[in-house]
């Protein structure tokens, strides 16, 4: 299954490494995508760790990882959650892409919703 997936990968590199973050945040994106958020939730929570370990707060994988995890939590109607994770990710972005970008716009279009 899936979670053989992410050991394999665990075997092969450090448990903290970036590629572990990656592949945890691509098995979470396709659970998301089956409706599976349960399982999603916690590949997106250490994925995001691992990537704020390795890169630090400001990283845009960090900002990625937070939005995803942030629309999660706005889909299963957890606003309180979801909206600080959300306007953390749009201060990462604007910092690094710029206020006009089409990944900030998104942003903006999502907390303006």
């Amino acid at each position: 299954p899936i979670t053989m997936l992410i050991s394999i990968c665990m075997s092969c590199l450090l448990q903290d490494h970036p590629r572990v973050a990656e592949t945890c945040s691509n098995l979470a994106i396709l659970y998301n995508q089956r409706g599976d958020s349960g399982e999603a939730l916690p590949l997106y929570e250490r994925a995001l760790a691992i990537y704020e370990a390795a890169y630090g707060p400001d990283h845009p994988d960090v900002a990625h990882t937070l939005t995803d995890l942030a629309v999660l939590h706005l889909e299963q109607g957890n606003d309180d959650i979801g909206r600080p994770l959300l306007e953390r990710a749009l201060e990462i972005q604007e910092a690094s892409l710029g206020p006009d970008h089409p990944d900030v716009v998104a942003i903006k279009d999502v907390l303006n919703s």
